[in-house]
């Protein structure tokens, strides 16, 4: 029984000894993850900035301590900054002002070896630097360039520079110049904007005008403080001849003249007989044999149709008879009633009455039923005199400072698995060692005797 139970023994050490090790594999990864020295993961700060003063940011991976302002330092071409205080606090985010800086590209640098985890372990091995900052402080300038004179098109482009990159997204305000001008779209160009106007008519001087803060550019200096008026454009379109309509070529068909009637010529044969009686009575007998005029044989000769006939006119409607006029007989006067004379009714005067009438419910009633009416007099005190409202002098507030932002973010307490895993992993390579020595110890012991 003894025997057996060591037997038994190397077994569950070498088991014991596995499992050891493999507890302490997962957990190493977890004891080394602070084993270096901290490293930012970024400093960040605005891209463009036209204050007299910029945040930045750093943040950590995870809690640091010992950062200090002169563990920081700025490069670039500016000149005169100064880096705020920073707390001496533990914690993974931490706000740092820049202010005093000259116009220029900069960028706020941490030291190496600056910092430190609350295990004592340094970091950054090397230099860490920032975001670049554009600093800017001229105002924003607008003009135009490449404006023609004169345009042969109804459609034309300004193009309007800045002297400073614009906003993505400005909100565009640009009115026209111009009959039947109209702005079709306006996009970015390498230079700034251009203003494409579309259907202007012929004669006309074109142009926009860019109303007061129309645009802002990335240093959110807003432009122009007054109106600017591009230069105007001669629009003058090309004449239009109209092209003439091509007359149609008739044939006409060569017709017969009919030749010309010969001229009849009257053959006249007065015959006179003289004779004893003194009156002489002539018979002249004029004879016209005419020729007849030769029909002509017309070839091809087109013949009109003739035109349609009328429709005959619709008779005349008949005249209407004159109605008999009616003798209009005026109507009998109607009598007119006397008016019945109307009761006069005494009503005794209504004293004055200086006090104020409070009106009661059964007074109300009584005004109904016909009984004398109750009045009740209150006494009224005068009215006190108006004072004038005294309002209270309200003192402008002074202007607030600037609010700059200082970030210290600590996080919570976590638990430091660095000496489990330490000691999970000597333990288990020691008991797996054990282990071993034992299996093979036995297992060279077994030998032995078999061999023996």
């Amino acid at each position: 029984m003894h025997r057996k139970k060591t037997r038994r023994w190397h077994k569950l050490l070498s088991v014991s000894g596995i499992i050891v090790a493999i507890f302490g594999m997962v957990a190493g990864p977890m004891a080394f993850a602070q084993s270096g020295g901290p490293v930012p993961d970024g400093i960040y700060g605005p891209t463009y900035s036209r204050m007299d003063y910029q945040v930045h940011y750093i943040d950590f991976p995870d809690n640091v301590v010992g950062l200090q302002s002169s563990d920081l330092y700025v490069s670039g071409n500016v000149t005169g900054c100064v880096i705020g205080p920073i707390p001496n606090v533990t914690a993974f985010s931490f706000g740092v002002m820049v202010s005093g800086c000259t116009d220029g590209i900069y960028r706020l640098n941490l030291k190496a070896e600056s910092v430190a985890f609350r295990n004592g372990i340094t970091g950054p091995t090397a230099d860490f630097a920032g975001y670049e900052t554009t600093i800017d402080r001229t105002p924003l300038i607008i003009g135009f360039q490449n404006t023609p004179t004169e345009v042969s098109t109804p459609d034309l482009n300004f193009e309007i520079v800045f002297n400073h990159q614009i906003q993505t997204k400005p909100a565009y305000d640009i009115s026209t110049v111009g009959a039947g001008c109209i702005i079709s779209d306006v996009y970015f160009t390498s230079y700034g904007l251009q203003a494409n106007l579309i259907n202007c008519v012929d004669g006309t001087s074109a142009g926009v005008i860019l109303n007061p803060n129309f645009i802002t550019d990335v240093f959110e200096n807003v432009g122009p403080a007054t109106a600017i008026n591009s230069p105007l454009v001669k629009v003058t379109l090309p004449v239009v001849t109209p092209t003439p309509t091509p007359t149609p070529v008739v044939t006409a068909t060569p017709t017969a003249t009919p030749a010309a009637a010969p001229t009849a010529t009257p053959t006249a044969s007065p015959t006179a007989t003289p004779t004893a009686t003194p009156t002489a009575t002539p018979t002249a007998t004029p004879t016209v044999t005419p020729t007849p005029t030769p029909t002509p044989t017309p070839t091809q000769v087109a013949v009109a149709a003739p035109p349609p006939p009328e429709p005959p006119a619709p008779p005349a409607p008949p005249a209407p008879e004159p109605e008999p006029v009616q003798q209009v007989v005026a109507p009998a006067p109607i009598p007119v009633a006397e008016p019945e004379p109307v009761p006069v009714v005494q009503v005794e005067p209504i004293p004055e009455v200086s006090d104020v009438l409070v009106m009661s419910q059964p007074f109300i009633a009584d005004l109904f039923t016909g009984k004398a009416a109750k009045v009740k007099p209150v006494d009224v005190s005068p009215a006190l005199p108006e004072e004038p409202l005294q309002l209270p002098t309200v003192e402008p507030a002074p202007e607030p400072a600037p609010i700059i932002p200082v970030i210290e973010s600590t996080s919570a307490e976590q638990f430091d698995w660095r000496p489990v895993g330490f000691v999970a992993m000597t333990t288990g390579a020691i008991a797996g060692a054990v282990g071993v020595a034992i299996y093979l110890k036995r297992v060279v012991r077994v030998r032995r005797l078999k061999f023996s």
